[in-house]
């Protein structure tokens, strides 16, 4: 199933309250960067997590922004399920 952008109710810029979407300059960004991947075929999927993985994940992220910047990179492989 295709989803048209202006289906989506984000692009609506309010809540399921009925309230302006938080952040919406940053939204608009991501939307304009999905727009643009996708007119050269790639496909963006987002999907939600739960609040458990969410917050290790905020938690991972606050910690590597503390972290001294590096030039090097590790490669890690495995299986995301």
């Amino acid at each position: 199933m295709k989803l048209d952008y202006a289906d989506c109710p984000v692009f609506q810029w309010v809540t399921a309250k009925k309230t302006p979407v938080k952040n919406r300059d940053l939204w608009e960004l991501l939307v304009k960067e999905v727009r643009k991947h996708a007119e050269k075929g790639l496909a963006v999927l987002f999907w939600q997590v739960s609040r458990e993985v969410n917050k290790a994940a905020d938690e991972a992220a606050k910690k590597g922004a503390q972290m001294e910047e590096t030039n090097s990179f590790t490669t890690i492989n495995g299986v995301l399920c």
